[in-house]
């Protein structure tokens, strides 16, 4: 029984390390970014067609989550004191996908929608910058009748065919509608 953990555990660790490897690998065409602000990142980035999908903190790091649509990759870039220290590709879980959406794959198959509700209570400025980093764009907007004086904007995500709505007061959402009728599709 020694002799057969002794060859089979340096294997698991072996197979282990190789299947953390590829899902770790450094992130090809990514590499530049690798130093800069992380404003910096996430602007290049977009630019680059990634959208924000999560951002984890553990202690003084930050791990921020990125997928590219186009290319059906995930990649998360390590952030501390204020700077990119590495940027990887991880598993489409990770980005909240499957891998049902690599390439091959049914192309016609709406995205997983994205996560909204968490923008409640936001500043209404930085909550619009991420919903157009979540891959929202602005369909209308409008300002309610009545005692509260809420200003609205209606959303759409073409990807995920998400329609939602920010009610907006003093600058500030003040309510975030999942399920919206008012898109023009």
């Amino acid at each position: 029984m020694k002799k057969f953990a002794k060859v089979l555990l340096p294997l698991l660790v072996l197979l282990f390390s190789v299947s953390m490897t590829h899902s770790q690998s450094k992130a090809q065409g990514l590499q530049d970014i690798v130093g800069s602000k992380g404003s910096s990142a996430e602007y290049e980035l977009k630019e680059r067609g990634y959208v924000h999908i999560k951002t984890d903190k553990s202690s003084n790091e930050v791990y921020s989550y990125w997928w590219n649509n186009k290319n059906k990759k995930c990649v998360s870039y390590r952030l501390n004191d204020g700077r990119v220290k590495s940027i990887v590709n991880t598993l489409p879980a990770d980005c909240k996908k499957s891998d049902s959406n690599k390439k091959g794959s049914n192309s016609n198959k709406n995205q997983d929608p994205v996560k909204v509700s968490d923008l409640d209570n936001w500043p209404a400025a930085s909550a619009y910058d991420e919903l157009r980093t979540r891959g929202f764009k602005k369909e209308k907007e409008y300002v309610g009748d009545g005692d509260k004086k809420r200003f609205f904007t209606v959303w759409y995500n073409r990807n995920t065919r998400q329609c939602i709505k920010t009610a907006e007061k003093n600058g500030k959402i003040t309510e975030v509608v999942e399920k919206s009728d008012k898109c023009n599709k």
